[in-house]
């Protein structure tokens, strides 16, 4: 007989969610550009969501993870029939769909006063995206923010992932903001 409170602590408040999405007909540019290729798609996602509390003297830290499944296009929509290619040659495409894993938290100093964020997402073909960053909050009514977008791909060239092409948009994002 398995007994619960062994996960007592463990387990508690976790939310999980599943997403699914269908279309059908979902028009996609054709990698020769010439007329749209009809395909029906659909998605999923199954998101975990968990606020813990690690020690007494700081608030809890709040968790999100993701895995998403698209079977036609990726992150952004593009048609996966046209990826994995090599200049001068019909691409190959990719097959068993478009599936993403994702982790972010956020934890808040004993005060208040900081926020620390860290996301990361990878599309198990080689491509990352990581952000973290803090948010610093003085007063009610100024904030300032310090993010970084970074993107890697272990496929440089070969448009195997979903970054590939995209590593020029590594940045560093601040704001400052004043609130009346």
């Amino acid at each position: 007989m398995l007994r619960a409170t062994g996960f007592r602590g463990k387990v508690n408040q976790l939310i999980g969610r599943f997403e699914f999405s269908y279309t059908p007909d979902k028009r996609f540019t054709n990698p020769t550009l010439g007329d749209y290729i009809k395909k029906d798609e659909y998605q999923f996602a199954l998101i975990l969501e968990k606020y813990h509390k690690f020690t007494s003297a700081f608030p809890a830290t709040y968790f999100v993870a993701q895995w998403l499944h698209k079977s036609r296009s990726d992150l952004f929509g593009r048609y996966l029939g046209g990826v994995d290619n090599t200049p001068g040659q019909s691409p190959k495409g990719q097959s068993n769909g478009f599936n993403a894993l994702a982790l972010a938290l956020q934890q808040p100093s004993p005060t208040l006063e900081y926020r620390y964020d860290f996301a990361i997402l990878t599309d198990t073909k080689g491509g990352w995206y990581m952000q973290p960053g803090v948010k610093w909050k003085p007063t009610k009514s100024i904030q300032a923010d310090l993010y970084l977008n970074a993107v890697y791909s272990q496929h440089k060239g070969e448009y195997r992932d979903f970054v590939d092409g995209l590593q020029h948009n590594n940045e560093i994002f601040a704001r400052l903001a004043y609130q009346f």
